[in-house]
């Protein structure tokens, strides 16, 4: 039987901070400038899927955006969220890009 193929995954940390304080996640208050470089580099190392990091990645939504209309279509999009941050104007864009979210 053949194996299935795997999707070659990248992780972008956004950033650290939460807007909760769960005891078993980190909490520190970081953040990360994010340099547009890093998705040439997706493209130019044959990466399927990109998954978004945090903290809550929700918080760096803006950034998000950025990142999926730069990449475009020809990804796989996903992210762990918290949810408590979650709006019709994410859920448009997560529709619109087929993300896949989970909620922790």
């Amino acid at each position: 039987m053949k194996e299935p193929r795997v999707l070659k995954k990248v992780l972008i940390k956004l950033g650290s901070q939460c807007n909760w304080h769960c005891p078993h996640c980190h909490s520190e208050h970081i953040n990360y400038p994010f340099n547009a470089k890093v998705l040439d580099w997706v493209k130019a190392n044959g990466f399927e899927k990109v998954c978004f990091g945090g903290g809550e990645p929700t918080i760096y939504w803006k950034t998000i955006e950025k990142i999926c209309r730069t990449l475009g279509h020809d990804y796989h999009y996903q992210f762990v969220t918290n949810g408590s941050l979650m709006d019709q104007t994410k859920r448009n864009l997560i529709d619109d890009y087929d993300m896949t979210v989970c909620l922790s």
